[in-house]
Order: C-alpha cells, then sequence, then structure tokens
C-alpha cells in the first residue's frame, strides 16, 4: 500500500485543507503515516507571507529530503 506523511503550517483552513488532501489520498489508496517516517509522498501544506515563514516552511522539505537521499 502506498504511503503519504503530511505535515501543515499555518491556519486552520490550511488544516482543514490538509485533512481534506489526506482523506482524497486515503480514498485512493493510500496509508496515512507521521511525517517523520518514510513515505511514497510527502504533503507540505503551508502558506507564507513572510520571509521568516517562508524559512519555517522550507524546514520540513529540507529535514525529510536530507532523511531520504534517494528522494528525487
Amino acid at each position: 500500500m502506498p504511503t503519504i506523511a503530511a505535515v501543515t503550517l499555518g491556519c486552520k483552513v490550511n488544516q482543514y485543507d490538509t485533512e481534506a488532501m489526506l482523506e482524497a489520498f486515503e480514498a485512493a489508496g493510500y496509508e496515512v503515516v507521521p511525517f517523520e517516517r518514510d513515505a511514497d509522498v510527502y504533503l507540505v501544506n503551508t502558506c507564507t507571507v513572510t520571509v521568516p515563514a517562508t524559512r519555517r516552511a522550507s524546514r520540513p522539505c529540507a529535514a525529510r529530503r536530507a532523511a531520504t537521499p534517494t528522494a528525487p
């Protein structure tokens, strides 16, 4: 079974959107796993309007890329 991991940074709208996307992935046969675990798909849902927010949003992506060096 393919897996998806998600992290949400931002407001409640972002949280709602992430839940909706995860439900769609589950309906398509994906298993939702914790973001810290290896997954086939990583979803980072964020909204950035300032430079510091953009930097914070980049951290989960950088961490997963470092933990998964074979990722495209």
